[in-house]
């Protein structure tokens, strides 16, 4: 009695061999959007971060003129 071996089903996953399952179209445009998200929050912050610096230096510049330089040295 012989076994014989047919053609091996396709994975249920999707994956070829050695390679990682393909995701889901949806999974896929939920993670592009949460890097669009993160992304646009990134520019927001930086963007933030630059006014809120040279509003200080331009408060300090202000401050010291007016007031002169009020540290002691």
């Amino acid at each position: 009695m012989s076994r014989q071996q047919g053609t091996p089903s396709p994975d249920p996953s999707g994956a070829a061999a050695g390679e990682p399952p393909a995701r889901p179209a949806q999974e896929a445009g939920d993670r592009a959007s949460e890097r669009k998200d993160f992304a646009k929050k990134a520019a927001l912050a930086a963007t933030g971060g630059a006014f809120s610096g040279t509003f200080r230096v331009a408060a300090a510049s202000i401050h010291d003129a007016l007031l002169g330089d009020t540290e002691t040295q």
